[in-house]
């Protein structure tokens, strides 16, 4: 930089008396665009050293003007001082506008983060009493296997013993984990005590579609039989989850729910039509896809979602009803 000065003051070096700068007019604008070029790609505090540097280098080379500065000095020093201020300020706007960038990013990956723990920790609150309730059939089974037979040995009293000590050790171990993942959960007492839902009552939450204003149609393929109570359950609040962002998204369109039973998994399918008329944002988002990926990925099923042709929407997902070996 001091080289650049140097150059540029000596290539117009005055003769004695005639009052000339150190600077030609292109002296003055070549040094102010490299001041300008340091000042926007490096630091300030290197910015503002450039321009001492080059002052000092400017006098140096012709001490006289600067003991007794004219218009022309004034103005040659201020422009490259402007050169400085302005590469200082836009060198500034632009750290900043990265910063917040890189913010806001991270700022949505903790977002992202947080959303997929609490749908985890609502999922495993919801398998709790699926769980819960095996093993209360297991204690009640054991308890009562002994009167079923005529002459239980001891050896058959003793193992049935154990195995309802351990189911209900088991219970008390599963509720210690449900009040570690609903410590921060203000759920009523009736919700925490009322049964998980189950295909059972699909006929009630597509009734409850149509109060709502949506065309909901189901069919059923398959023969009905019983399935996995994780599967069951996951299948109702997917169908749950579409028909509530039917509702958000696409209000008033046709809705469609397909159950098919095939012999090793559950297929899950609803679409909807294109909505008349765009649907407001809303308020809030909330977790439906995501929890309905998070609940086919824990039985390792398929999960897909997408616009269908005609501006529609659809959800696909395929639950296994046995866990792959």
């Amino acid at each position: 930089m001091t080289t650049v000065m140097i150059v540029v003051a000596l290539t117009a070096q005055p003769q004695p008396g005639d009052g000339s700068i150190p600077w030609t007019v292109s002296g003055v604008v070549a040094q102010a665009g490299v001041l300008l070029m340091m000042a926007l790609r490096l630091r300030p505090r290197v910015g503002v050293e450039a321009l001492v540097l080059s002052v000092l280098a400017g006098a140096a080379c012709n001490p006289d003007d600067f003991v007794h500065p004219t218009t022309d000095t004034r103005f040659a020093v201020a422009v490259l001082v402007a050169a400085v201020v302005i590469g200082v300020a836009l060198r500034g706007r632009q750290v900043a506008r990265t910063e917040l960038v890189v913010q806001e990013e991270r700022t949505e990956q903790e977002r992202s983060r947080r959303t997929l723990l609490e749908e985890r920790n609502r999922i495993a609150r919801e398998l709790h009493d699926v769980v819960a309730h095996h093993m209360s059939v297991i204690s009640i089974q054991a308890q009562v296997a002994p009167h079923l037979v005529e002459h239980p040995s001891d050896e058959l009293r003793e193992n049935l013993a154990g195995i309802r000590e351990n189911a209900v050790g088991a219970l008390t171990e599963l509720r210690r984990v449900l009040g570690v993942l609903r410590s921060e959960d203000a759920v009523s007492a009736e919700a925490r005590h009322s049964p998980q839902p189950t295909l059972d009552r699909l006929p009630e939450l597509l009734d409850n579609g149509r109060g709502a204003g949506l065309r909901v149609t189901t069919e059923l393929t398959g023969t009905p039989r019983p399935i996995p109570p994780g599967v069951d359950l996951s299948a109702f609040r997917i169908v749950q989850e579409s028909l509530s962002n039917a509702m958000r998204h696409a209000p008033g369109t046709a809705v469609h729910v397909k159950i098919a039973y095939r012999p090793s998994c559950l297929a899950v399918r609803i679409t909807n039509t294109a909505p008349d008329e765009p649907a407001p944002p809303p308020r809030d988002i909330g977790h439906g896809l995501l929890g309905m990926r998070e609940r086919t990925a824990m039985l390792s099923g398929d999960f897909t979602n997408g616009n269908t042709p005609g501006g529609g929407y659809e959800v696909v997902a395929i639950l296994p009803l046995e866990e792959p070996v």
